[in-house]
């Protein structure tokens, strides 16, 4: 398809390059932060109902701005990165090249300063952030806290586990979160499963004997998804054709309780 797309002199001006072995981590680190030490722009362009993706989550704690379609995450709202030049949001398919050029421009013409994501996004700030919000929920429960013995190693990698599901993304476990809560909570040497390497890994491997990561995947079989344009919800239609679009979101994004009715009409 890239091929067939794209003119000789069109592939000379970027690099086709597919991920699809060692996910979610097809890179080294050191490889891997290469990529985002020399990028302007990191483009996001999935269309996936899964909130914040973790990748994004690692362009802003590298403090670059971000180009992709509406995702719900009430934080970025709450703290104002929803915008430029945290965020530059696209409402189709058919917008993201004006987003990027939007973006690629705003870098050009100065460094902006990106501290804000940063601040809530990278290791230096997160973790911290993390043990003043247990300490006031802690509080508010009254309840004694200790901000010792947390364990933050490669935190980044296990938040994202796809525990229990169906999908060949090596990222996934076949154990439910719920059978390795229930087996973490019952083991006798806890301390020394949450300080391994890979703690996930290690109870569904050894603990369910099961395989922790799904099958290879096989490249031929990997459809693209269908693009925005053509899948859009009824809902969206209407609102669109009613002129009732733009308002719309602007509820949308400010209401929990509209966004799970939402889910639910399409």
């Amino acid at each position: 398809m890239y091929l067939n797309m794209f003119t000789k002199e069109e592939r000379n001006r970027f690099t086709y390059l597919p991920l699809y072995h060692d996910l979610p981590f097809p890179f080294d680190r050191e490889t891997l932060s290469e990529f985002y030490k020399s990028s302007r722009v990191y483009v996001h362009p999935s269309d996936a109902e899964c909130g914040r993706a973790r990748n994004i989550g690692y362009a802003w704690a590298s403090e670059m701005p971000v180009v992709g379609l509406n995702m719900y995450h009430p934080d970025l709202d709450e703290k104002g990165i929803r915008n430029p030049p945290y965020y530059y949001e696209a409402e189709s398919y058919n917008d993201i090249p004006e987003k990027i050029e939007s973006a690629v421009e705003a870098c050009r013409k100065d460094t902006p300063d990106l501290s804000a994501v940063s601040e809530l996004f990278s290791i230096t700030h997160s973790t911290e952030n993390l043990k003043s919000d247990l300490e006031a929920v802690f509080e508010e429960l009254d309840e004694s806290f200790c901000d010792e013995k947390f364990f933050f190693d490669n935190l980044d990698i296990r938040i994202a586990r796809h525990h229990g599901m169906n999908t060949p993304n090596k990222n996934a476990f076949q154990c439910s979160f719920g059978a390795f809560l229930e087996q973490l909570r019952s083991m006798d040497e806890v301390e020394q499963v949450i300080t391994t390497e890979d703690p996930e890994e290690d109870i569904a491997e050894e603990l369910f004997d099961r395989s922790a990561r799904g099958t290879e995947i096989d490249p031929s079989s990997i459809k693209l998804p269908t693009p925005a344009s053509e899948q859009t919800p009824r809902m969206v239609s209407f609102l669109k054709s009613s002129g009732l679009y733009d308002p719309a979101q602007k509820i949308y994004r400010k209401s929990r309780i509209i966004q799970r009715v939402y889910k639910y009409l399409r």
